[in-house]
């Protein structure tokens, strides 16, 4: 290590804990390029406050960039600490001024983050931390006067990761890189999968249903491949989770009112077939108290955007509609 002596990122360097390496591979040895060691790694180090825990992710060039900026890394640790790199220039030891970090931005979070940072090259671009037993936090891509890149925290999750080691990388897909299908997964080791879409909504990361699973192993990176999700459970159990699909019908006016046990009420119900249906063949309900006309359903096919009306009877508060197609 450097012993508080500052050194270049190209000078070498004995040790290279705690520190962002880029190294050469030529033949059977590995050359040191670059790196970037924190200026209070000492400090950070004794006080189980080792840099290194977030490791580091190469953001999208095409992007993430600016004044004399032509590809960027970030990453994070125990420290609470964010750091931006430029991936060209790692920063060496206490090259900055007066001997601190040489790197494009440093965040103070205070927050320990374990697994590593996500990131979305669309919409502006954005990068993803969960912390342990925090909030997942999204911070955006932003430029001052000269075209210097800076990192805003724009928003973040209502839900809150685990507060034990295990949280993993938030992963970020999109539907063949359009703006606005930005998904954000993560795995946490108590409630499994979450997701949210990329780009906050007033400052909140807006939440997706997703399915319940037993909570997940530590450090889990989901992964994917022709529209699937695939994620394990913390006792090794796989799963899958497809994308999801549109209801054959769209029914309104589903809703009786305020209905006293044991009191009536018809109502007619409008359906619209979302896609193309061959036949109506019936209908049923979940409940014996609810009834419905099949005499009022229309005999034959249905085309996608037909819309139709049938009559029900409600005597409780609760219905689940069953139909049958072919």
């Amino acid at each position: 290590m450097n012993n508080g002596v500052p050194a270049s990122g190209t000078s070498g360097c004995s040790t290279l804990g705690e520190a962002v390496v880029n190294l050469q591979v030529g033949g059977p040895q590995l050359t040191v390029n670059d790196y970037f060691q924190p200026y209070d790694y000492q400090n950070m180090d004794g006080g189980d406050r080792d840099f290194g825990s977030g490791g580091i992710a190469l953001l999208d060039p095409t992007v993430f960039k600016g004044t004399n900026v032509n590809r960027m890394a970030v990453t994070a640790g125990k420290n609470g600490k964010i750091y931006i790199l430029n991936a060209d220039n790692l920063g060496g030891y206490m090259q900055g001024p007066g001997n601190t970090d040489r790197v494009i931005q440093s965040i103070t979070t205070n927050e320990a983050l374990f697994g590593g940072p996500g990131s979305y090259p669309l919409e502006g671009g954005y990068i993803y931390f969960t912390p342990v037993g925090y909030p997942t936090f999204a911070y955006k891509l932003g430029f001052d006067s000269s075209g210097n890149p800076s990192f805003n925290l724009v928003g973040q999750s209502n839900e809150v990761s685990a507060g034990r080691v295990g949280v993993g990388i938030p992963t970020v897909t999109s539907y063949k890189e359009k703006a606005g299908t930005g998904i954000v997964w993560m795995t946490d080791p108590n409630a499994g999968i979450r997701a949210w879409s990329a780009v906050p909504n007033n400052g909140i990361l807006q939440p997706l249903t997703m399915p319940q699973i037993g909570g997940a192993v530590k450090f889990q990176r989901p992964s994917f491949g022709n529209t699937r999700l695939y994620t394990t459970d913390s006792n090794g159990v796989l799963y899958c989770l497809g994308s999801p699909v549109n209801l054959p019908l769209n029914c309104t006016n589903l809703d009786f009112g305020q209905l006293a046990l044991g009191g009536i009420a018809n109502g007619i119900v409008t359906c619209t077939a979302n896609i193309a249906i061959t036949e109506v063949s019936g209908m049923t309900v979940g409940d014996s108290h609810f009834q419905v006309s099949n005499s009022s359903l229309p005999i034959g096919k249905l085309n996608a955007g037909q819309s139709f009306r049938y009559d029900t009877i409600d005597d409780q508060v609760f219905c689940v509609f069953g139909y049958f197609f072919s």
